[in-house]
Formats: C-alpha cells, structure tokens, sequence
C-alpha cells in the first residue's frame, strides 16, 4: 500500500492543493489512520454549578477536561447511546 500511495503522490506537482482529493490512496490512508487512531480534542473547563456526572458529584468551579473524537470512530454502541 505504501509503494502505490507513494506512487500516487510522486504524481503531484504540489502546486494544486485542491489535486489532493483526487487522491483515492492518500484518501483511504487517511481515513484509515483517523480510524485505527482517531484523534482526541480536548478542551479545558470549569463547571459553572454543580452537576453530576455517571454518579459523580461535580462541584461549581472544579476545572474538568471536556474530551471529543470524531463521532463516525466511536463504537457503535456509544453512538447509540449518544443517539447519533
């Protein structure tokens, strides 16, 4: 796989970005990374009051990390359950 994605980048002259989506290999590589590793956003918050998570009391002013993934990687099961 790598020699025919190779293959298919020696083809560009890196002048066209928009030459990228015609790129089936480099397209399929890259879906298949994010999905054996898909990348994990995190963001830094404070809870603005207290709330409870999975049975855990969140007092207001606890900083908490609020993490997202690309939703089409999570199992089927946690779609499911986020109802998406």
């Amino acid at each position: 796989m790598v020699g025919r994605l190779t293959e298919e980048l020696d083809l560009w002259d890196g002048r066209d970005i928009r030459a990228l989506a015609q790129m089936p290999r480099l397209k399929a590589s890259i879906l298949e990374t994010q999905r054996i590793r898909p990348g994990i956003f995190a963001l830094g918050k404070n809870a603005g009051e207290d709330f409870e998570f999975e049975g855990y009391r969140v007092p207001a002013g606890t900083d908490v990390l609020h993490v997202n993934t690309s939703w089409p990687f999570l199992g089927r099961g946690v779609r499911r359950a986020l109802s998406i």
